[in-house]
């Protein structure tokens, strides 16, 4: 089975304003954070993600996936001349 998109974040400058611009666009609801972490959750899509602050260029998407041997996903993505950040998070 192909490798699927298991995450993903939305860079933007302010998350309380983004969950109000996202959430006045498209509906989604959010979890609340705490003022410290600048990350809000997706409530209620089908693939699961969140807002964060970044400084990048806002709308910037970032996806995760969850392969079962990341060492070897990693190596096969250099290998087609590609770069990788490993994030390995235990199960």
């Amino acid at each position: 089975m192909p490798v699927e998109i298991s995450y993903f974040t939305l860079c933007v400058p302010d998350v309380d304003k983004g969950a109000t611009f996202y959430g006045g666009v498209f509906g989604w609801t959010f979890d609340s954070s705490p003022a410290s972490h600048p990350y809000r959750h997706i409530n209620n899509t089908a693939l699961a993600g969140g807002l964060v602050s970044h400084d990048q260029k806002e709308g910037v998407v970032r996806p995760y996936y969850r392969v079962d041997d990341i060492r070897s996903v990693a190596a096969k993505v250099r290998a087609q001349g590609g770069k990788t950040e490993l994030q390995c998070l235990a199960r």
